[in-house]
């Protein structure tokens, strides 16, 4: 059985964090870092203690004849500790003078046992 995702919202698609960027498709098969929440919340459970984190990304310089394109990503991560398993909130934006979209993204992950996890996501 497979399953997919995908964003109502394509231009986040722009990415997240520099590591999942770099790594491409393959950071789903790690996800241990706060990009999970995005990508892989099955990865939640093996961050450690609690994670706030703030990207703010200039894609272009000067933008695009003038017009100043950003991404801004903003994550918390907050394990429920036991076996609750670990809450994950994600809030991006690409936006530029001439328009915005935002999205947000929460998520949950619990591992179950040795190499098994469930994560769940709703943005």
């Amino acid at each position: 059985m497979a399953f997919g995702y995908g964003q109502v919202y394509g231009f986040l698609d722009a990415g997240t964090q520099a590591r999942s960027m770099a790594m491409g498709g393959s950071f789903v098969a790690v996800a241990d870092d706060q990009d999970a929440i995005f990508l892989n919340p099955s990865g939640l459970d093996q961050i450690e203690g609690k994670v706030a984190s703030y990207t703010n990304v200039s894609l272009f310089l000067t933008g695009v004849e003038g017009d100043n394109l950003s991404q801004h990503i903003l994550t918390y991560v907050h394990p429920l500790g036991g076996s609750g398993g670990t809450l994950g909130f994600g809030y991006q934006r690409v936006g530029s003078d001439s328009f915005n979209e935002n999205g947000f993204t929460g998520s949950w992950g619990k591992e179950f046992g040795r190499g098994i996890s469930l994560g769940l996501g709703l943005s």
